[in-house]
């Protein structure tokens, strides 16, 4: 269960990272978008990504800015970077279950290695 505390945090993160990817997109979008932005995704965290370390995440928006053909910010860009990141580290545990680590991704493997790490 979250505490208002922890929610807070998660938020406050939120807007760190907003403020990191509008900056890498040339843009300034007004403390009112930054901060409403900052509630939706921290929703969006807590709810259908709970499971993503933070690393997962900004390393999520930080190939879904340089892939991406969006060059605005809401919902459904954060969502889809999401997804796709959560596909790359699933499509990574069955790689390295095989032992196929070569056909991993460097960065999402070093994720996989280091949830691995703190499981043990």
């Amino acid at each position: 269960m979250r505490t208002e505390k922890s929610i807070e945090e998660l938020r406050l993160k939120c807007n760190t990272l907003l403020v990191k990817t509008y900056t890498a997109l040339g843009q300034n979008p007004g403390d009112e978008t930054v901060l409403s932005f900052s509630v939706m995704l921290a929703d969006d965290l807590a709810g259908r990504y709970k499971k993503m370390s933070w690393e997962a995440i900004e390393l999520a928006f930080h190939n879904g800015i340089r892939e991406t053909d969006k060059f605005h910010i809401n919902a459904q860009v954060w969502c889809k970077w999401l997804n796709t990141m959560r596909d790359l580290i699933w499509s990574g545990q069955k790689h390295f279950e095989q032992g196929s680590h070569h056909a991993i991704n460097k960065e999402v493997r070093n994720l996989i290695e280091t949830k691995l790490k703190l499981l043990k």
